[in-house]
């Protein structure tokens, strides 16, 4: 019983460092995708790889549909986030 423990965690084990490693790759694949794609999503103070990808894929295959107004917008609201969040003295 203790062996067939101990070798399903370290089975488990492996699987996790496996995933781990596809992750990060997804994420830089990711990353690059985004980039090449709109990088001016990723100018925007506040919006990171996972945001700017969800904007992309609710835009579909025409990144187009994401106008400056939609830029706009969401300067704004990351800008209201911010003043929101700073400490009053």
């Amino acid at each position: 019983m203790v062996f067939a423990t101990k070798t399903a965690l370290s089975l488990l084990g492996h699987r996790v460092l496996v995933l781990d490693a596809e992750r990060e790759r997804l994420n830089l694949l990711l990353g690059e995708l985004v980039e090449k794609t709109a990088p001016q999503l990723l100018e925007i103070h506040g919006v990171g790889v996972d945001t700017a990808a969800t904007l992309l894929v609710t835009a579909g295959d025409n990144p187009g549909r994401i106008r400056s107004e939609v830029i706009r917008v969401l300067k704004r609201y990351v800008a209201r986030e911010v003043y929101h969040r700073l400490p009053r003295v």
